[in-house]
């Protein structure tokens, strides 16, 4: 709710915010970009848990693979060791690691349980870094979050499950 204008370069790992928003990937492109002062109005969502301060978002709040995946996949070490290969590499360790939470999702008054590998709770659409996958219907400026839940499934399926999203097959099934 303010006038508050954020800049944004792609430096970062994925750089799935500035994806989400079409800014352009090269430095002196988006560093133009700002000059002009080209502004877009984008949501931001608050995470509050009990006993600790709300923290602020503009692109994802996750919990489950993601944040496994993620403190592996930014780690610099790894990334100067395994190059290119750090994705996949990070990804095979985190499914290794498999976190299974319960969660309650309350929305509109009715309330839900799961047991879920990956929560994520999004305000821009473009998730997985290289993988440029796109939450359809996700829109920074719309005032709405959208949830990505991926329920527990055995180790079997998961593979499957991500090949076909990855093929650009994405099924609504049980998980």
């Amino acid at each position: 709710g303010t006038q508050a204008v954020l800049g944004v370069l792609p430096l970062g790992t994925s750089n799935d915010f500035a994806r989400s928003l079409e800014l352009p990937m090269r430095l002196e492109h988006a560093a133009r970009l700002l000059a002009l002062g080209k502004v877009s109005a984008v949501d931001a969502g608050r995470l509050t848990e009990a006993g600790k301060a709300p923290r602020h978002f503009v692109h994802a709040a996750t919990a489950g693979l993601n944040v496994n995946f993620a403190r592996l996949a930014t780690r610099a070490d790894l990334r100067h060791r395994l190059g290119r290969l750090t994705y996949a590499v990070a990804g095979v360790l985190a499914l290794r690691e498999h976190p299974v939470f319960d969660c309650n999702i309350t929305t509109e008054g009715t309330s839900e349980r799961f047991t879920l590998e990956q929560l994520a709770v999004l305000n821009t659409p473009v998730i997985g870094g290289a993988l440029g996958l796109k939450v359809p219907g996700v829109d920074p400026e719309s005032r709405n979050l959208q949830l990505l839940l991926i329920e527990h499934m055995s180790i079997r399926r998961l593979p499957r499950s991500l090949n076909n999203t990855l093929a650009g097959r994405p099924r609504l099934c049980r998980g």
